[in-house]
């Protein structure tokens, strides 16, 4: 796991709330917002392999919650999304403005680790 700090500035984090927040899957398929293009470039240093942005399969999600995200899988609750084989996440409010913020990852041995 590695941790990338102030990768955006507040108004760009505000920008993307403001334009994605809870549409669900936005798809990186011929996407060209300058602000997601920078979080693909920085992040992509860490994937295996390139990460796609002409795929179907590949996107990204902006949620608001108050609560944090419930335990889940990114390969899907059922398995069903097995191209899954690269995922981040990137905090965009204050930490003040909710609770948790715990991440996990299971590594290949089946260990995890908490980000």
């Amino acid at each position: 796991m590695n941790i990338e700090k102030n990768t955006l500035n507040e108004q760009e984090a505000k920008a993307l709330i403001t334009s994605y927040n809870n549409k669900g899957h936005n798809q990186l398929l011929n996407h060209n917002d300058v602000i997601v293009r920078k979080i693909i470039d920085k992040v992509s240093k860490y994937a295996k392999y390139p990460i796609s942005k002409e795929s179907t399969n590949s996107y990204f999600e902006v949620q608001t919650r108050k609560i944090g995200h419930p335990l889940h899988y990114d390969t899907g609750s059922k398995g069903h999304m097995k191209w899954c084989g690269f995922s981040t996440s990137m905090l965009l409010s204050d930490p003040k403005d909710f609770e948790g913020g715990n991440i996990w990852f299971f590594n290949e041995d089946g260990s995890n680790k908490r980000g």
